[in-house]
């Protein structure tokens, strides 16, 4: 399907300035899953006619769910960096995101508003 190989090789998006091509598989397979529930949505409601959405398999592939333990993040939290002071404000940052489950761009980027 040209979709599925558009999303896959073609897309542009952009990562820390730097430009990459495509998704992952599990990317994929989210956006035709969403794709496919908003077709049946539409269809439901009659707004677009049927039509079989059969050949839009979902795709998966199986990840590694990697955290640390409550002692690791305990252990870096109270981690002295009082050498490196600068560091503090990055560990507190990363401490944050642990507990937050937030990615590290996704509080990196927020600016206080004007």
């Amino acid at each position: 399907m040209s979709f599925v190989k558009y999303l896959t090789y073609d897309i542009v998006q952009l990562r820390r300035k730097e430009v990459i091509k495509g998704l992952k598989v599990n990317s994929v397979g989210k956006t035709i899953k969403h794709l496919k529930s908003f077709l049946k949505d539409r269809m439901r409601k009659k707004i677009i006619p049927y039509m079989d959405l059969g050949a839009y398999k979902v795709m998966e592939e199986e990840v590694d769910a990697v955290y640390l333990t409550w002692q690791e993040l305990s252990l870096i939290y109270h981690l002295d960096l009082s050498a490196n002071s600068n560091l503090e404000k990055y560990r507190d940052l990363f401490v944050l995101g642990c507990l937050t489950g937030f990615r590290f761009s996704d509080y990196s980027d927020i600016k206080p508003k004007k």
